[in-house]
């Protein structure tokens, strides 16, 4: 405010002649501006000092003032000070208090963060603010290509949800499940929580769970503790109340049927990379393999042939396999990663010089042998177009070639890439590294946009299709690989080059 028109204001003030609109503009103006209150204390002093003068020029008299008018008006300058201060201390409490509720009607419904590596893409429903940042709010969806995020609700829900996953909060307390793998926690205060998703109504009564909804899947939940109601959505419209240890999973007309809890398939913390798969081949874990991966559990790994089982020997660090191209191979129990997910696997190989490797052999593959693009293989092989062992990945009818010659008998470290998508050219966004270098790839095949890429749940489930296979091709004849490996990652995500680099360093020490 200018020095005018507080100056003004005051002088209304002290002569009794202000409006309610300037006292009200004056009572603003000297709780937030301490200098205009300093300059109202001044006015005011001098007032006084000017009535009291004034009185005994009146009287014709020495100016000698009453005590009693004095300790009176000190006393009413005091009360009008003190209640100046007590209502400015009022009014910046009220407003104090203002923040704080605004501040807690404003706290988002949900806040979540997510593992190193994860991607995901938000919308919002488009109705009031859009918020700002990893937050969600009622009609928010939520999708996740590849990693983990961690969702806390403000009711105190806490959740692990794992990619690929599309979810979508249709309320405080309720959460729409397209597709995912999540565990949730649920507090006492939370009590009656829901998760839907296409099949299954689930509303929790005090506990800790898990949800699976896969595409072209069936829906299952397992509880952990406390317990749940569960309701089928479809014709039948099972229901029922499942308690710790137990799990249920829709059939195709709507009955729950029983199936074994598996706390190994959920996640309940956020990790601190991508979810992977090591097999170290060193001897004190032989073929089993390690890793933060929420199949691991169930992972069974075998060499064969049991006449003529595999060997480790001195590696890149640590033992390594060493396979002799005689059928000596490894086989597990686990499908690999399906629907055309993203992926990274990674290793170290060394090829001996000279060695015919003619027959494409596998390093690692999964999928249906014989299907087009059913199945995921990566290889070092010769070809048609190089003449050479070089680096290679399969998708059924489509492959990629490196050109770095790899049979030279040193340690080589190679690393395949999905993106889990299409590049411009409507081919597999596929990248290839050796030694932590990008390849130059060349593509051979009948052209992904005519065939894409399917390594769906249902395609795993036929009888030809093979589970991870190590060292040998997926097709029946044996065809198996001829050289040494070691350090072999699987991850569930693309990693990139820096991350790659990383990996290749901390495998070789």
């Amino acid at each position: 405010m200018k020095q005018e028109q507080l100056d003004s204001l005051i002088q209304n003030l002290v002569d009794g002649s202000i409006t309610q609109e300037q006292f009200d503009m004056l009572d603003v103006e000297l709780r937030s501006n301490p200098s205009s209150m300093a300059t109202y204390l001044s006015y005011v002093d001098l007032d006084n000092i000017m009535i009291l003068d004034l009185a005994g020029k009146r009287h014709n008299l020495v100016p000698v003032i009453p005590i009693e008018r004095i300790a009176s008006r000190q006393k009413r300058r005091a009360f009008r000070t003190a209640l100046i201060a007590a209502a400015a201390f009022l009014l910046l409490s009220l407003f104090g208090m203002k923040l704080f509720f605004i501040d807690a009607e404003r706290s988002p419904t949900l806040v979540f963060e997510t593992a190193p590596g994860t991607q995901f893409f938000i919308t919002h429903n488009g109705e009031g603010d859009t918020p700002e940042g990893m937050v969600l709010e009622k009609g928010s969806r939520l999708r996740i290509s590849q990693g983990t995020i961690e969702l806390t609700f403000k009711s105190g829900v806490k959740s692990i949800v794992m990619a690929p996953a599309d979810l979508t909060l249709h309320d405080d307390d309720t959460l729409f499940l397209r597709e995912g793998t999540a565990w949730f926690n649920v507090p006492k205060q939370a009590i009656e929580f829901q998760v839907k998703t296409k099949d299954l109504d689930i509303v929790d009564l005090g506990t800790e769970f898990g949800v699976s909804a896969i595409p072209d899947n069936h829906d299952e939940v397992h509880v952990f503790k406390g317990k749940v109601q569960v309701t089928a959505n479809r014709v039948r419209r099972e229901s029922a109340v499942l308690l710790a240890g137990q799990a249920r999973r829709i059939d195709p007309i709507g009955r729950l049927e029983v199936i074994p809890a598996k706390t190994t398939a959920f996640l309940s913390n956020l990790p601190k990379t991508l979810p992977y798969l090591h097999w170290s081949f060193d001897k004190g874990d032989g073929f089993q393999v390690s890793g933060p991966h929420p199949a691991l559990a169930d992972i069974i790994t075998t060499a064969h042939p049991a006449h003529n089982l595999p060997k480790l020997i001195q590696g890149k660090k640590g033992t390594a396999l060493s396979l002799n191209g005689k059928n000596q191979h490894l086989l597990t129990n686990w499908a690999g990663i399906t629907e055309g997910r993203p992926r990274t696997v990674a290793f170290w190989a060394r090829i001996p010089k000279g060695v015919d490797l003619t027959g494409r052999p596998a390093i690692v593959g999964w999928g249906t042998p014989r299907g087009s693009n059913l199945k995921w293989k990566v290889q070092i092989t010769h070809d048609a177009l190089n003449k050479f062992p070089s680096a290679r990945v399969t998708y059924g009818s489509e492959w990629f070639h490196g050109e770095t010659r790899l049979d030279d008998n040193q340690w080589h470290h190679f690393t395949a890439v999905y993106h889990g998508r299409t590049s411009e050219n409507g081919l597999p966004d596929t990248e290839i590294f050796i030694d932590g270098q990008r390849e130059n790839l060349t593509h051979l095949g009948k052209g992904y946009s005519r065939a894409p890429l399917d390594l769906s749940p249902a395609q795993n489930q036929l009888t030809q299709s093979y589970p991870l296979t190590i060292g040998k091709g997926l097709e029946p004849q044996k065809i198996t690989f001829r050289g040494e490996i070691d350090e072999l990652y699987i991850y569930e995500g693309a990693l990139t080059q820096k991350a790659i680099r990383r990996l290749m360093i901390s495998s070789s020490e």
